[in-house]
This record gives structure tokens, C-alpha cells and sequence, in this order.
């Protein structure tokens, strides 16, 4: 199937052809203009939205995978994203301390990493069987459980840092390099699903879903940290990025619907893994 080929989605290549054209010069312009350091405010409010995206893509995951649906692969693939965005503004524009990074990774890399492998495991077995291990459900509430201690709460030991990150207003540093870096995973997401698109790959399920999971960050964080002109600019571009986000996984889930209903087991080994 190639989903461009009827309706709205044989506008997807020339949608994302455009968006990644304009993202060049956005990206370029961050590089030379966008100062190094800065204020970011609202990080409590930054933080619950994180958690709930976190949860709800926990929520999702572990209820298609109760029913063995290939949508489980949009809902791992937008959690790990997710995941990798809120690990990666903490680790260059927020985290100062050494134990509070490692604590960050030791958190997210495992919750990236699963849902990663999740997602490849539903793609790859998308005509017949189903072939997710039965833990994955319980751990689908774990790790949100464990980033949320990590985004709201604050690791024991590091309690007063935390509660400096999620005052008020914060000083956050290598603005340059978080905010380019990342609407070039943006940037890369978007050729990737055109590449997906032309060759009528299934992995678009991976690809979009990433692009979708990549801009409601984008646009989320952006808005609640800055302000004056740049929250008016922040604002204007979330008429553009929202609409594009769910363009984007309501592309990934009509792939995943296309392979059908739900899947069969394809063995008790399964599910006693």
C-alpha cells in the first residue's frame, strides 16, 4: 500500500518536501542567531505536559498490545520519541549535575530502547503473527512511573537541584545546540518518510509517528519556556506545527490499518517471554 496514492495523502510527499525546504534556512539561522544561553520559564508546566504525553503513550501502547494491534507501533514509536526529546533538553539546556544526568539516562535510555524495540517487533510482524512478549504492558506503566519521579518529583539525592530546574524561570544553556539539533532530527524524520512514502515501506508507521512525536514536543516546549516576542513567534508556529504533527499520525495510523485487524500469537514462546 502506498498511503499518498488517495485523498488527503497523496499530498504527504510534496507536504513534507516543503517542510523539510523550509526547515533548512529555520536551522540555519538558530546556528548563526540563537544565543547560546537564555531564560526558559514554566518548566513545571513543561514538565506536566512531558508526563502526560509519557502516560498516555504508556496508556496506548500497553492497551494495543493487550489487543494485539499494529497501532501499538504509532503509540511505542511516539512515546520513544517523546522520551529521547525530554532526555536530550535535560541533558543539554537543564541538568548541571553529573548524578542527575546519569539518573536522567539511566531512566530513559532503557524506555527509549524498549519502545524502539517494540515498535520494530509490530512493523516487522505486521501480515500474520504478533510477537510482543506479554511483560510489555506492565512495563508500558513502569517506566512512566520512573520518568515522571524523574520530571516532577526529583531523584532523592538530587532533591534541591530538581527543585531549582522546576522553579519558575531558569537559566538554560546550549540553546544552539539543543534547538538546531532538534529540528534536524525533525528535518531527518521528514526525508525519511518521503523516502518511505516513494517506496511504499511500511516502516512509514516509524517514520511519521516519529515526525508527529517530534513537533507536539517541539511546539509544546517552545511556547511554555519562552516569552515576549519570542513566545509571539513560539505561538504563531503552533498554528503550523500541530496541524503537521497530526497529519503526520493520522499517516502512520491509516499504514498500521492497512495490515488488518488484530494479529494472531504467533506462539505461546510469546508470551512467556
Amino acid at each position: 500500500m502506498q498511503p499518498s496514492t488517495r485523498g488527503i495523502w497523496r499530498f504527504a510527499i510534496p507536504l513534507y518536501g516543503v517542510s523539510s525546504l523550509a526547515l533548512i534556512p529555520w536551522i540555519i539561522g538558530l546556528v548563526f542567531l540563537q544565543p547560546p544561553t537564555g531564560l526558559a520559564y514554566h518548566l513545571n508546566w513543561v514538565a506536566l505536559g512531558i508526563v502526560v504525553l509519557l502516560t498516555a503513550g504508556a496508556v496506548a501502547t500497553g492497551a494495543l498490545c493487550a489487543l494485539h494491534s499494529r497501532q501499538a507501533a504509532l503509540a511505542a514509536t511516539f512515546m520513544a520519541t517523546v522520551a529521547f526529546v525530554t532526555a536530550w533538553f535535560c541533558s543539554l539546556a537543564l541538568i548541571r549535575h553529573t548524578k542527575s544526568l546519569i539518573f536522567a539516562w539511566m531512566i530513559f535510555a532503557p524506555l527509549i530502547c524498549l519502545m524502539v524495540w517494540v515498535a520494530v517487533r509490530v512493523v516487522r510482524s505486521r501480515g500474520a503473527e504478533w510477537n510482543v512478549p506479554r511483560w510489555i504492558g506492565s512495563a508500558c506503566f513502569t517506566f512512566p512511573a520512573l520518568s515522571a519521579l524523574l520530571v516532577v518529583g526529583a531523584p532523592i539525592d538530587d532533591a534541591l537541584a530538581y527543585r531549582n530546574m522546576l522553579s519558575t524561570v531558569v537559566e538554560a544553556r546550549q540553546l544552539r545546540v539543543t534547538w538546531s539539533g532538534l529540528d534536524l532530527f525533525e528535518l531527518a524524520a521528514m526525508l525519511v518518510t518521503v523516502s518511505c512514502l516513494r517506496r511504499g515501506s511500511p516502516w512509514v508507521v516509524i517514520s511519521a509517528a516519529v515526525v508527529g512525536g517530534l513537533l507536539c514536543c517541539d511546539v509544546w516546549v517552545d511556547v511554555m519556556t519562552s516569552s515576549g516576542l519570542d513566545q509571539a513567534l513560539s505561538i504563531a508556529l503552533a498554528f503550523i506545527e500541530p496541524p503537521l504533527a497530526a497529519y503526520s499520525l493520522a499517516l502512520a495510523a491509516r499504514e498500521a490499518r492497512s495490515w488488518g485487524g488484530r494479529a494472531t500469537a504467533h506462539s505461546s514462546a510469546a508470551w512467556s517471554r
